[in-house]
C-alpha cells in the first residue's frame, strides 16, 4: 500500500475550518447568502482603503526585498543552472495571469 504525503497536522484542521464555514451556508442558503453579502460589503466598502494600503505595503516590501541583499539568494547548489530561462518564466507568469483573468 502506497503511503500518502499529506501532512495530517495541516490537512485535518484546514478541512475542519472549511467544513465549519461551508456546511452552514449549504444548509441555509438564504441566510448564508445574506451573511456573505454583509461580509463582502464590510470588506469592499468599509475596509477598502485599508486593503489598498496593505497591498501597496506588500508590493513595497517585495520591491525592497528584490533589490536588497536578500534578492541575490540562490536556491539550490551554487553551481546549478536554473531549470527555466528568464523568457520561460515571463511566459509562465503571463500565461498564469491570463488564465486567472479568464477564470475570474
Amino acid at each position: 500500500m502506497k503511503q500518502s504525503n499529506v501532512d495530517k497536522a495541516i490537512f485535518w484542521p484546514a478541512l475542519a475550518i472549511l467544513a465549519a464555514l461551508s456546511i452552514p451556508v449549504l444548509l441555509n442558503p438564504k441566510q448564508g447568502a445574506a451573511i456573505l453579502g454583509d461580509l463582502h460589503h464590510l470588506i469592499a466598502e468599509s475596509l477598502s482603503s485599508l486593503y489598498l494600503w496593505a497591498v501597496v505595503a506588500a508590493l513595497g516590501f517585495l520591491i525592497w526585498l528584490a533589490f536588497s541583499k536578500y534578492g541575490k539568494i540562490k536556491f539550490g547548489a551554487p553551481d546549478t543552472k536554473p531549470e527555466f530561462s528568464t523568457f520561460s518564466w515571463l511566459a509562465m507568469l503571463f500565461t498564469a495571469g491570463i488564465g486567472a483573468s479568464i477564470t475570474y
